[in-house]
């Protein structure tokens, strides 16, 4: 019977002789005879071995991955391939908006819905809008399509229009965007004017949405739920309108900052009465 001394010491970087591990007894060597084999010492070898391969002088390599970064073209290619246009809004805001919520009014419904800019749905409004059907840019009374920021530092010639009798605040956000007319006009949403509350307030409560055209292209809102939209947006926070015309998508196009916006695909060269060098308006002959 033979044995043979491993001795321990060769082994020190092999912490498992800290628990140790047993050997058969008995192995056939393949010559002709067989050797019985004295285990020094008789414990299970631990499942994982907690000894490092540096021990031998080998470091193991192992294949590493990197994530390309998206540049905001790719990003907005990416974004223009998902189908619908909320569903455009909603993904691109949940990395590119700065803001804690949005809107988006679906001229088809009437109503405004207020997102977080996680995507989540809030809660809804009813609204009167432009009261011709489309998307146009200018030829009738109608609710753009696009991407709007709110501006609440607009005031025009008839802002007692839009002064609460009952505080006595002002509330009109203009919509910034594609809507400062030539003349310096723009289109906004606010509050049912004073002089057309008793007319469309009827209308607003109208189950049918027909009666909720009423505008010369404004976003009209009862007052209570204007108040209560103020909560969630205000000064630069964004909202977007969806278009109603058949074919009509809302696209990311590039600004000539380098930044993206969405768009409307149709109406691209209506007649907007400003120079080429000016920022792309939407025209009403008045703010009602």
């Amino acid at each position: 019977m033979w044995n043979f001394d491993y001795g321990l010491n060769s082994f020190n970087s092999f912490n498992m002789f800290n628990y140790g591990f047993s050997m058969p007894s008995f192995f056939n060597f393949g010559l002709g005879q067989n050797y019985n084999f004295t285990p020094l010492f008789n414990y299970s070898m631990p499942t994982i071995l907690p000894f490092s391969f540096g021990s031998f002088g080998y470091t193991p390599s192992f294949p590493t991955t990197t994530t390309k970064t998206e540049t905001k073209a790719e990003e907005a290619a990416r974004i223009n391939n998902i189908s619908g246009n909320k569903n455009r809004i909603i993904e691109y805001n949940k990395t590119n908006y700065n803001k804690d919520y949005y809107g988006i009014v679906d001229k088809k419904n009437c109503k405004l819905t207020i997102y977080d800019k996680n995507g989540k749905e809030i809660k809804s409004y009813t609204l009167g809008l432009g009261e011709d059907t489309g998307d146009g840019i200018s030829g009738g009374k109608y609710t753009t399509a696009g991407e709007f920021t709110l501006d609440e530092n607009v005031k025009g010639p008839d802002a007692a229009n839009y002064t609460s009798s009952s505080d006595n605040k002002y509330k009109f956000m203009a919509l910034r965007g594609d809507n400062i007319a030539a003349d310096g006009k723009v289109s906004g949403i606010h509050m049912l004017p004073n002089s057309l509350k008793s007319k469309r307030e009827g209308r607003m409560k109208s189950e049918t949405t027909d009666d909720n055209r009423m505008s010369n292209g404004c976003v009209n809102m009862l007052e209570a739920d204007y108040d209560d939209m103020c909560q969630y947006l205000g000064e630069g926070c964004k909202i977007y309108i969806l278009p109603e015309e058949d074919g009509n998508e809302l696209q990311l196009a590039e600004q000539r900052d380098g930044n993206y916006k969405f768009e409307q695909t149709n109406h691209k060269d209506d007649e907007r009465g400003l120079s080429s060098a000016a920022a792309s308006v939407v025209i009403y002959d008045t703010y009602a």
